[in-house]
């Protein structure tokens, strides 16, 4: 008899995705001392970093009012940070358009949040609100 493995569908694959980064963020919840439910957490840093590329894009591009656009940016930091009660050591807000805006630095990944299951882009850096879409 032979034993197949289902394929998982782009769908399926999209949900455990999910399913881990809202482990992680609670592993990462947990770090910090407090008890969160990773799917609200997800949520909020999502819009969080939608918000905070666009800002960065703007002012990495000349586009409106950087000085505005860089005091939202100090606001997004401080909403971050107070999703995991101001003790989400290593966060910070990467200002270069070309990648996501919330991260953790790699020292901190491999120091203190080791093995909470967290995206990590191509140098390590944590990555808060990673692009689930369920590829491989």
């Amino acid at each position: 008899m032979t034993t197949t493995i289902k394929k998982l569908t782009k769908a399926e694959r999209k949900q455990l995705q999910l399913n881990n980064h809202y482990k992680a963020l609670e592993n990462i919840a947990a770090i910090c001392g407090i008890n969160a439910d990773g799917k609200k957490l997800s949520l909020k840093l999502w819009k969080l970093e939608t918000e905070a590329r666009k800002l960065t894009i703007a002012n990495n591009n000349g586009e409106g009012n950087t000085t505005k656009n860089s005091l939202r940016l100090d606001e997004i930091k401080t909403e971050v940070l107070n999703l995991f009660s101001n003790k989400l050591t290593g966060f910070e807000l990467n200002t270069d358009g070309r990648g996501k805006a919330l991260k953790i630095n790699d020292d901190f990944m491999r120091k203190v949040y080791v093995n909470t299951g967290l995206s990590e882009d191509w140098v390590r850096n944590g990555i808060l609100s990673p692009d689930i879409d369920g590829t491989e």
